[in-house]
This record gives C-alpha cells, sequence and structure tokens, in this order.
C-alpha cells in the first residue's frame, strides 16, 4: 500500500498509467492511502480487459468488499480456450 498526502495524489495518478510492456507485464494494481481516502489504483492491457470487462470487476469487487458471495464462474476464458482447441482438431473445423 502506498500513502501519499492528498496533494501528491494526483501527480502519482498520471505516472501511475504507462505503456504495458506485453513481454513483461499487462496489468498491475496499487492500493492508495491519503487522508480522505483509501482507493484501488488499476491498470490493465486493453488486450485482456475491455469496458465490459471493467464493469464486471467493479461489481464482482462492490460485492467482495461488502462481504457479499460472488457467484462462481460457469463458463471461463479457459474453458473456452479448451473448446477452441478441441474445435480446431475437428474434422468439421479441417473441412471448412
Amino acid at each position: 500500500m502506498k500513502i501519499l498526502r492528498t496533494g501528491e495524489y494526483k501527480e502519482y495518478f498520471k505516472q501511475f498509467v504507462k505503456p504495458h510492456e506485453l513481454d513483461k507485464e499487462v496489468y498491475h494494481f496499487e492500493i492508495v492511502e491519503t487522508e480522505t481516502y483509501i482507493s484501488l489504483l488499476y491498470d490493465i492491457h486493453h488486450i485482456m480487459f475491455d469496458g465490459a470487462s471493467q464493469g464486471i470487476f467493479i461489481n464482482e469487487l462492490t460485492k467482495v468488499v461488502k462481504g457479499e458471495e460472488i457467484e462462481k464462474e460457469k463458463y471461463s476464458i479457459f474453458d473456452l480456450s479448451e473448446d477452441e482447441l478441441k474445435a480446431r482438431n475437428s474434422d468439421e473445423y479441417i473441412k471448412a
């Protein structure tokens, strides 16, 4: 956790968001505390996080912070990857 004076926050935020090096990191998070609030800063490359993802993330995070249960994923990106690999190896895919 980074502790800042309120006046330092804006400048720190400007330097927090930076171009991603895709071979090193595609996201980073940090909790920042000032005299008046605590913030979660996050910077995630669009290759893995779009506007719809952000809405889901914020909704789920809000539930967790409130102590509510979150629903387990029914179908994950990993499931999709496995299904796509199986499809690519199928006769139907090869014929198409």
